[in-house]
């Protein structure tokens, strides 16, 4: 029967099978009485509540059943509700701009014609002329794919379009991140420019006369400039010393003698030997610094002459936030003593410490402080201090 329902189907119209189950003696208990019914299978599978058996039409099977909801679906690309992979947002826009970016693949030196752009932006800091250096986040431009650039300098470029045509860019921030050199349509339209645009070609219109701006290369305009004004260009400084002071220099200063025997075995080839001037350096280098005349007495007994220093904030606190130390010095014995301080007005209370100790010990009395005139040391109740106790500094 399936054979011949095939053969009588017609191959352009969808069809099922539908078995109702019958309950008539005559022709058994359980028997199905098959027909065909026309239309498409996702229908009538709904309509009738028995078995569906869909027939093909030669390229596979038609699944039957609810359509998938995507709403409560996980995307796992990013991880979130709504939509699956091949739909993701952010998968097809970092292809999009991945594919972007090999079709325009460009010279870093060559300048785009932006419409879209509200400044000028160069990414060479030595084509701007009287540039001035931006502060951190002094101005700070907002990219297409929503990123901030912070510019480094803002300055002056002088573009040469043609021999009668020169465009000068004010206020041009340099932005070294950038891969293409930016101009800002609107900013020339305000100063006066006009613009056409025909067969994939810019034009500058100035006094009647088109003349040729840009031309569109990977879907940008690019600007056919003729020079930049300002262009840095890597020169050789020529020195202008003599061929024998220059190995003279380089061999370490070595003696006449010394490089006259290398001429000599032919390691080095000088004409001029015998005009070898007097070299500065050496000169400085054999000179000797005269004798002190004076020299330091040191204090005749202990306590008669103390050094203060104090030395912080340091880098690395020590174990119980101390950033400081203070030193004290006997002028006599050489013998010091050393405190850790957390602030650096804690001089005062460690010098009291210090006295305490000292003068105990000793059986002598501190007479005079030497100290570095710091502020440390310059407080009133220092001061007072040290002239209550009878103490010179």
């Amino acid at each position: 029967m399936l054979v011949q329902c095939e053969a009588t189907t017609k191959k352009s119209e969808p069809s099922v099978l539908v078995g109702e189950a019958s309950t008539s003696k005559a022709k058994g208990k359980g028997a199905k009485h098959w027909k065909r019914k026309k239309g498409k299978a996702k229908a009538a599978a709904s309509a009738m509540s028995a078995p569906v058996a869909p027939v093909g039409m030669g390229k596979g099977k038609e699944k039957v059943g609810s359509k998938p909801n995507k709403a409560n679906d996980v995307c796992i690309h990013c991880r979130e509700k709504g939509h699956w992979k091949r739909e993701c947002p952010k998968l097809l826009f970092n292809a999009g701009t991945f594919v972007i970016e090999v079709n325009m693949i460009t010279n870093s030196a060559s300048w785009v014609l932006d419409t879209g752009c509200g400044a000028h932006i160069c990414n060479d800091l030595q084509v701007l002329e009287r540039s001035r250096k931006l502060s951190r986040d002094e101005v700070v431009l907002k990219l297409g794919d929503g990123k901030a650039v912070a510019a480094e300098a803002v300055g002056i470029v002088h573009l040469v379009v043609s021999d009668q045509v020169r465009i000068e860019l004010k206020d041009c921030y340099y932005v070294p991140s950038m891969i293409k050199n930016i101009i800002s349509i609107s900013l020339l339209d305000n100063v006066g420019f006009e613009f056409m645009i025909n067969k994939n070609y810019f034009y500058l219109m100035k006094n009647g006369y088109s003349h040729l701006l840009g031309k569109l290369h990977n879907g940008l305009y690019i600007l056919q400039q003729h020079d930049l004004i300002m262009t840095a260009q890597n020169k050789c400084k020529m020195d202008n010393q003599e061929n024998a002071q220059i190995w003279h220099a380089r061999l370490g200063h070595i003696s006449q003698d010394r490089i006259k025997r290398l001429v000599d075995t032919k390691s080095l080839e000088i004409d001029d030997l015998d005009h070898l001037p007097a070299c500065e350096s050496c000169l400085k280098g054999k000179m000797t610094n005269k004798p002190f005349v004076g020299q330091t007495t040191l204090a005749s007994d202990l306590l008669d002459l103390i050094h203060l220093d104090v030395c912080g904030p340091l880098n690395t606190q020590a174990r119980g936030g101390f950033s400081y130390f203070i030193t004290f010095t006997d002028d006599h014995s050489r013998y010091g003593y050393v405190y850790l301080m957390r602030y650096k007005y804690e001089a005062f209370e460690r010098f009291k410490e210090f006295r305490l100790e000292v003068e105990n010990q000793t059986g002598r009395k501190i007479k005079t402080l030497r100290l570095d005139r710091g502020g440390e040391y310059l407080s009133g109740e220092f001061l007072d201090y040290l002239e209550e106790n009878g103490i010179l500094s």
